[in-house]
Order: C-alpha cells, then structure tokens, then sequence
C-alpha cells in the first residue's frame, strides 16, 4: 500500500517545475523568419505522448512548442517557451510606425478605404461632417471618448457593413450601449439635415439630363418599384399580421422607390408592411400629386391599378404589356424589350441602396428607425456617380 501511494502523481505544485522564457535564433534561410513553441503532454503511467501544431508560411514562419509534463517532472523537466523577436514585412513600413489594431479615423488614408469601410468618399464624409455640430454644453459622456470624425464614422460602418454594435464597440475600444447611442444621435441628426436632400426635381432638369437610351420615351418623368427590407418577427399579432409577405414569404418593410431617368432617387415612401400591395402603396404615399400632365411613368406589371388615376392627371403608364394569348406577338415582344431596357435601371437604384447591409435584415430594436435608415441609404446612394454612364446612355 505504502509503495502504490508513493507513485501516485501529486497535486498541482508538481506538475510544472520551472518556465523559462528565451530568445533564440532561427536558421538562416532566405527570406524566411520562424517562431517557435513546441506542446508535448506526458504522463508517466501511461506512454509518452506529443502534440505539435506548426503554422508555416512561405516567407514568414511560425510555429509554436510546448512542453508540458503531466505528473511529477525530473530535475530537467521544465516548459519552454521560445519567442523570436518579430520582423515587420517591407511591405508594412519601418518598425517604429507600425501599430496593431484599428485606431479610427486616422487610420482612413485613402478613398479607397473610405469606400470600403464607410460606403462613400472622402469628400461626402466631409460634407456629412459638417452637418454635425459640436455641442458645447451638456455634452454626453461619449463625446470626450470618441471625437466628431470618429462618431460619423462609428455610423457609417454601421450603414455600410451592417456589423453589431458589439463589433462596432470592439473597434472602437468603447461600451456596447455607448456604440449604439452614438449611431442613433448621428441618425437622428443626419435624417433632419438632409430632409431635403430627395427631392423631387423639376421637369425641365430631367428633360436636361435625359439619358439617350430614354429618347422612345421622351416625356418619361420617373421610374417606380417597390422593394422589400427582411425584419425579424414582430412582437404583437397585429403587427405580424400587417408586416408578413405572401410574396417573400417572410415578415418585410415595403418601399416605394423612385428615380429619375438618370438613376436620381428623387421620391421615397414610407415603410408598410409587406401585406400592402404596389399599387397601394403608390396611391397612399402621395406621389401621384407629383406627375403633371404630359408626363410618363415607367413601371412594372404590378402597377396596373395606378392607370386610371394617372389617367385623370392626362399622364401616361408604360407598363409590359399582358399575354393574352397564350404567346406573345413579335409586338408585344419588341414592347417588353422596350421597356425593360430602360426601367431596368430602377433595379439598378435598388441595388446600389442596398449596398448598405444594414438593410439585409432589422432586428426589433432598429425597426422604429427604419424609415430614417431607409433614408439615409438613399442619400449614401445619390452619392454615388450617375447610374447611367454616357456609353451605357447612348445604347
């Protein structure tokens, strides 16, 4: 009894003798630099037993090693822990200006990035900033963490890539709730400021701007469609009732978005719910005290109702024409083609609104703001170059 108790292993103070940190060189091979930390477990009941993991790159190498000794270790038995001193690429510039981590605004440092983190250029975030003033009294706790530049950027990120706001918080080195009331202040301020930014424009500046491609349609006004934001399931039965799409087959926001011949969001609605049909919605947002007479209105098929009340105002629904038959005539096809070639570009504008993923689905907490979401996408869209590209025009 006496010698199996002696060979039991003993508690944790055995386990690990020593840890020794150290340096040590690799071998010199061309261009290569390695990291090495080897694990070994080994337990002296049973067979001795190694685990390596190595990560190896072509021109910088890594590989970890441990060893650790489960049971009571020999004088010499000890961790290791091999840490090489890191060498920075060429790529990435000299040692003392090369930092870890996302640092903000200051880490912007060209259109491109702009682009890809915030969905617009320098220049628009500049115009966007200036609509955002400082306050000088009863400032909240977040503006002495993040500064002006940070906080537009903070909801452009959020616009654009549609990340949490916990993500956002870790980029951002803040509190989850700090994320989210910085993006609803700078939300609520942009939506006012820029109210008037869509807008519907005159007559004789569409006219002035009309594509080539709209010469057959030469009094053609706007563009109409409607589109579908997912959301996640209301909470009460009306709601749920209102917001669920037969078509989507999901619970959705329905917009009605309009254009310019040029691909202008000139006109938004406001949110329905996804049981409203098209023509409804077209009848109830009030666009249709907008069309003059003379004017010409390109939709889809599931705007038919809208005809009659177009009718009143002397302007002109172009729609694809119905199959009555049960096969189109060469007319009716050269119609459809007609018409498609041109409101095509209405999808294109839907596209480009989209860009922004916070529209890829809202969660409850973000669905009383989704009309001024839906907003500010289309003003981020308007920021964009023309839709229509003067080769593309003159097709």
């Amino acid at each position: 009894m006496s010698t199996s108790t002696a060979s039991k292993p003993q508690d944790n103070e055995n386990i690990v003798s020593d840890i020794e940190m150290g340096l040590n060189e690799t071998p010199k091979e061309a261009g290569k630099t390695s990291i090495g930390c080897q694990t070994d477990a080994c337990d002296r009941r049973e067979c001795r037993r190694e685990y390596f993991l190595e990560l190896e790159q072509r021109k910088n190498e890594a590989s970890t090693q441990t060893n650790i000794y489960i049971g009571k270790p020999n004088k010499n038995e000890r961790i290791i822990v091999k840490e090489l001193k890191t060498v920075a690429n060429k790529s990435c510039g000299p040692d003392d200006i090369f930092h870890y981590g996302f640092s903000g605004f200051s880490d912007i440092g060209s259109n491109k990035t702009m682009l890809q983190l915030g969905g617009v250029s320098l220049i628009f975030f500049n115009a966007l900033l200036n609509l955002i003033s400082v306050k000088t009294d009863g400032q909240p706790a977040y503006y002495r963490v993040l500064n002006k530049q940070n906080r537009l950027l903070l909801f452009l990120m959020k616009m654009k890539l549609g990340i949490s706001f916990s993500g956002l918080a870790c980029f951002f080195k803040i509190h989850e709730s700090t994320a989210s009331q910085i993006f609803f202040e700078i939300l609520t301020t942009l939506t006012e400021k820029t109210k008037t930014w869509i807008f519907w424009p005159s007559r004789e500046s569409i006219k002035r701007n009309l594509p080539v491609g709209f010469k057959k349609y030469p009094n053609c006004r706007c563009i109409i469609d409607c589109t579908e934001i997912f959301t996640e399931t209301p909470p009460t039965v009306e709601q749920r009732v209102l917001m669920y799409s037969n078509y989507k087959s999901r619970f959705t926001v329905k917009y009605l978005i309009v254009i310019t011949p040029d691909g202008f969001v000139c006109k938004l609605s406001k949110g329905y719910g996804g049981r409203a049909t098209d023509s409804f919605i077209t009848n109830d947002c009030g666009l249709l005290s907008c069309i003059e007479p003379g004017d010409t209105v390109l939709a889809d098929k599931g705007f038919p109702q809208i005809k009659s009340e177009l009718l009143k105002r002397n302007a002109l629904l172009v729609i694809p024409p119905f199959a009555f038959d049960p096969q189109f005539t060469n007319s009716e096809i050269d119609e459809t083609y007609k018409i498609a070639s041109v409101r095509i570009h209405v999808e294109r504008a839907i596209q480009r609104i989209k860009l922004c993923n916070i529209l890829k689905f809202i969660p409850i907490t973000l669905l009383p703001h989704i009309d001024a979401i839906m907003h500010m996408c289309c003003v981020i869209a308007n920021s964009k170059p023309p839709l229509i590209k003067n080769s593309e025009a003159s097709n």
